[in-house]
């Protein structure tokens, strides 16, 4: 029996998707990113903005070109050579006048409103008092009606130098723009201030989509890591810990329950600050401090004997039928969308630590089912407060919470991850889609953090197209349309930065809370996992929470700069943290809290999130240079290998060590869609360039690599989403698979022979190994044993899809061969090599024929 056998190879379409961004500017006060203070000002690339130095003066008046003085009294606006960045002048408002008040304002430069701008100047001032004093950019129209403006409010004393860059975006109707400098709010604020070397510029090179992060100085200052994972288990330790002593101490209170929900049994409670009464406590920092131990490494199904995950359903409550995890004990809830999500979201979270719980997903299904039947009173319909379930109806007080539906999106599509039930998904596209449409920034607490994660995950998993960037500059952005003056923090307090911090940019000019600035980051980082393209900015803002959520422990600050100092040093406890830490409080800055003595402001409401930081942060043999694990802090995450996000926050070129851990590992790199190094093991020394970022991926090198679309996988599991097409040299071989054979993306020629005598390109096709005689396609003729059937065998590959076809005959003129079956491998994971057989048994192929003469091909129908 003569077989003829051969392959035909085809190569799909690749496509190129383009993401866009748009950040809107509508904000009234931004707190403005400085660089690193103390040196000398640097301008803008391309600026655009005339006499940056101040130093021109063609008429010879006394005051600079573009300038003027203004305000109530020019006498306050001085052109001086005492104090200047660059020789010779600058501004300066010496407002002494409680009764006037005095202004530099500039002539106007053409802009396009809706593009990204940089503005960069460097401030200095003594003194203000009674009120802040402002640097404004005020918009324009082409006809020189005002639009709207932005300011930078400062007060307080900041007697260096320092520079501030601020990115935005012009608003709708604006064509023109203008500064000024003026000497307060009201007429009655005095002090000293003074600016020079003002740049501005277009932002084209800003590829992050997160410009806010932009205006961050590369490395924190002081740069100084604490150990957090042994703070996190020292606060957990310390929090269940019956049998310490001091004042206020324990902190634990055990009790029995038996709530309306039906739990019944041994419970716990810890108070939200030092001091409170010892009773149930929040569920807040209770669930908190659970998550909180486990994320650190301890067991809190175990700690001390005592199953506190099993403890922690007392907050399960039932509202009018609906089953909610809530913040008090047998509440129906407290009106506040927030406190009424996350309590639930934090048993979510416990949940996916602890799987298998038969309780826990019970009462996961039922909080997903309950925002379900809320979901159609909510749905485009979000400026409220809260929900009431007793009522069925929107809560509204004195503000609105329309990121509650990001918060409800998350525990839907958590509960569709779980149960697979269609509904929860639909309920989570439903208020994403909502979410993705909407113009106004809805962030209001810690529900919004959400916000980037699930869009970058449900774009990975379901081929989604919601905007990640219009989430992260929601987040990371001085206000919010909901709630004006709440963001994200930059700027330096006294001799401490505080960028990164999330909290109140306008309360005292800055008022950063513990909680927020440490769940947001373990929210947020495993979102390069799925978009690698933000890991430098997040990988830059990560390494400033890194160090300079060091704000919130006593430890850090003198004790003149914190109020709880007397408790500190009475009982030695170090590792519980402030509340928060204001840039103007009686000192610059200050580490307090909003309690009302004698109740301390150290607090365990938010000190349970240092286990987020633990999980997160690990330091390199490279100060600055933080191993920051992508997966650790990820709820209910889909399978995956290893994965770290490494920042270079310095000017020069620098060397990390990794540690693959135990065996063998190949080194997958999520920015470049490509293998930095394969078959390493022990420590692997890696090469980031300034201000750059891996996401490594540590791959086990027996488990076979396939591709399907643009998805990467090793050993079925998926390591990229996006990269699996990319081809930076446009030769059909893609990155991953030329760096993994071949050490570059661009070293491999497409029709150089490989070992295995096929060309290049035809074995990446194939699913072969170039570089292995042995990886090879291979066909054999033969008749079934017993049946005397024809019988086919080839060389197939797990996932390849082949076409089984046959001919009666061969003709001179060409041979029409028809299909007789489509064989998809799946006897074996995709991208291992196995065997495959076709018995031609006459059913497929029109019956038996004629002798000699039918003629078999394999053809390869997608690589």
């Amino acid at each position: 029996m003569n077989a003829n056998l051969c392959y035909a190879l085809r190569v799909s379409q690749l496509h190129c998707v383009l993401w866009r961004f748009v950040c809107v500017l509508t904000t009234i006060i931004l707190s403005l990113g400085s660089a690193t203070s103390n040196l000398r000002a640097a301008l803008l690339p391309g600026n655009v903005w005339p006499n940056p130095t101040l130093e021109l003066d063609a008429n010879s008046d006394g005051t600079p070109d573009f300038w003027h003085k203004g305000g109530s009294s020019t006498a306050i606006d001085v052109w001086t050579t005492a104090l200047s960045v660059s020789p010779n002048h600058s501004f300066q408002l010496n407002d002494s006048n409680a009764s006037a008040y005095g202004e530099w304002y500039s002539d106007r430069v053409n802009i396009t409103a809706g593009a990204n701008y940089q503005l960069r100047y460097n401030l200095r001032y003594t003194v203000t008092n009674v009120g802040p004093m402002r640097v404004t950019v005020n918009f324009y129209t082409a006809g020189d009606a005002y639009v709207s403006g932005v300011s930078y409010l400062f007060s307080g004393a900041h007697d260096f130098w320092e520079e501030f860059t601020q990115p935005f975006i012009p608003p709708v109707g604006a064509a023109k723009l203008g500064l000024s400098f003026t000497s307060g709010g009201g007429q009655d604020v005095t002090g000293l201030a003074w600016l020079d070397d003002i740049s501005l510029a277009p932002a084209s090179n800003i590829v992050s989509l997160v410009p806010y992060i932009e205006g961050f100085p590369l490395l924190p200052n002081p740069l100084v890591i604490r150990d957090w994972k042994q703070t996190a288990i020292d606060y957990h330790q310390l929090a269940f810990n019956p049998s310490v002593t001091g004042q206020y101490l324990p902190l634990l209170y055990q009790y029995n329950a038996n709530t309306a929900a039906g739990y019944s049994g041994p419970a716990f409670g810890l108070p939200s600050y030092i001091g409170n009464s010892l009773n149930s406590g929040e569920a807040l920092t209770a669930l908190g401090a659970v998550l909180g131990g486990t994320l650190a490494g301890l067991n809190m199904a175990a700690l001390n004997g005592t199953d506190r995950v099993q403890q922690s359903e007392v907050f399960y409550c039932v509202a009018n039928g609906h089953g909610l995890v809530l913040n008090n004990l047998n509440s129906q809830g407290s009106g506040s969308a927030w406190y009424d999500i996350y309590p639930s979201i934090l048993f979510y979270e416990i949940g996916s630590r602890y799987p298998g719980r038969v309780s826990f997903q019970t009462k996961m299904t039922a909080i997903a089912n309950s925002w379900l039947t809320a979901l159609p009173v909510l749905s485009n319909n979000w400026e409220h407060s809260g929900f009431n379930f007793t009522t069925m109806t929107p809560t509204d007080y004195a503000w609105d919470e329309p990121d509650m539906a990001i918060g409800i999106a998350w525990l839907e599509y958590m509960a569709y991850v779980q149960f697979h039930n269609p509904n929860h998904l639909a309920a989570a596209d439903t208020c994403m889609t909502q979410m993705n449409n909407r113009t106004a920034n809805p962030f209001y607490e810690v529900l919004g953090f959400y916000g980037p994660l699930l869009a970058a995950r449900m774009n990975a998993e379901l081929g989604r197209n919601y905007s990640t960037s219009k989430h992260l500059n929601w987040i990371f952005a001085p206000t919010s349309d909901a709630r004006p003056g709440w963001g994200c923090e930059s700027g330096r307090w006294g001799n401490y930065d505080a960028y990164g911090l999330m909290g109140s940019t306008t309360d005292s000019s800055g008022y950063a809370f513990s909680m927020n600035s440490y769940v947001a980051p373990g929210i947020i980082a495993p979102l390069v996992r799925y978009e690698p393209q933000y890991a430098r900015l997040l990988g830059r803002w990560l390494l400033h929470v890194a160090a300079n959520a060091n704000l919130f422990y006593p430890s850090t600050l003198p004790t003149n700069l914190q109020s709880s100092a007397t408790w500190v040093q009475q009982t030695g406890v170090q590792s519980i943290s402030y509340e928060g830490v204001r840039r103007l409080g009686p000192t610059t800055p200050y580490a307090t809290g909003d309690a009302t003595a004698p109740i301390q402001d150290v607090n365990p409401y938010g000190a349970w999130g240092s286990g987020y930081l633990a999980a997160l942060f690990q330091t390199s043999n490279v100060p600055g240079i933080l191993q920051i694990d992508c997966v650790a802090t990820e709820a209910f995450p889909p399978a995956t290998w290893p994965t770290y996000l490494y920042y270079n926050p310095h000017a020069n070129v620098s060397q990390i060590n990794v540690s693959v851990g135990p065996g063998v590992k190949h080194l997958y790199n999520l920015v470049t869609g490509a293998f930095l190094a394969t078959n390493v093991s022990g420590t692997a020394t890696l090469t980031l360039a300034p201000d750059s970022a891996i996401v490594l991926v540590l791959c086990p090198p027996t488990n076979a690599i396939s591709q399907s679309g643009q998805r990467l996988l090793v050993g079925g599991v998926v390591i990229d989403y996006w990269n699996g097409t990319r081809d930076t040299d446009s030769d059909g071989l893609p990155d991953w698979w030329e760096s993994r054979y071949f050490a570059s993306s661009t070293n491999a020629l497409p029709q150089s022979p490989a070992a295995n005598q096929f060309s290049n390109l035809q074995s990446y096709w194939l699913g072969l190994d170039p570089t292995n005689p042995n990886s090879t396609f291979r066909e054999q003729a033969s008749r079934q044993s017993g049946t005397g059937y024809p019988q086919i065998s080839w060389s197939s590959v797990g996932g390849k899809r082949y076409s089984v076809e046959y001919a009666n005959g061969l003709t001179a003129s060409g041979t029409n061969f028809i299909q007789a079956l489509m064989v998809t491998e799946t006897n074996v994971p995709a991208g291992v090599e196995s065997t495959e057989t076709f018995v031609d048994d006459y059913t497929l192929t029109g019956g038996a024929p004629a002798a000699n003469s039918r003629f078999y091909r394999v053809k390869l129908v997608s690589p």
